[in-house]
């Protein structure tokens, strides 16, 4: 969830700063309505993964049963580190084509690099927590 509301911030920056490319603005704001889009549907996934509800805290419940979380897992991680490449790449093609000084452009893009650097990748997260029926 958290990881969603990083790229969303970057993104509602990127519709801030970058006001004269409608294309990109467009691009911008249907990458906005995917990450939206996505954090609903993994939450609501991950609250609704076992049925009855209640069935995630308490697996002796009887007729009680999840589905398999890892290819979840898998999927979950791989949607998001696709859009945080996709998040992190978008703004270069409008910075190329600024019309400033190469050592400009250059300093410009210095700066987005930097702030990569500060969204950890989902592979840096510790797994997770065994599940109750392990103990």
């Amino acid at each position: 969830m958290l990881v969603s509301f990083t790229k969303l911030s970057f993104l509602y920056l990127y519709l801030d700063i970058f006001t004269g490319h409608p294309r990109f603005r467009t691009i911008c704001q249907v990458t906005i309505y995917s990450v939206w889009a996505a954090l609903i549907a993994f939450t609501l996934a991950t609250t609704f993964q076992c049925a009855p509800i209640q069935y995630n805290w308490n697996k002796k419940l009887q007729g009680g049963h999840c589905f398999k979380a890892p290819p979840f897992w898998y999927a979950h991680a791989a949607w998001n580190t696709a859009f945080d490449i996709f998040v992190f790449l978008l703004p270069i093609p409008v910075i190329r084509s600024l019309q400033m000084g190469r050592n400009q452009k250059a300093a410009l893009m210095g700066v987005f690099i930097l702030g990569a650097l500060y969204v950890p990748p989902p592979c840096s997260f510790p797994p997770p927590p065994p599940s109750i029926s392990n103990f």
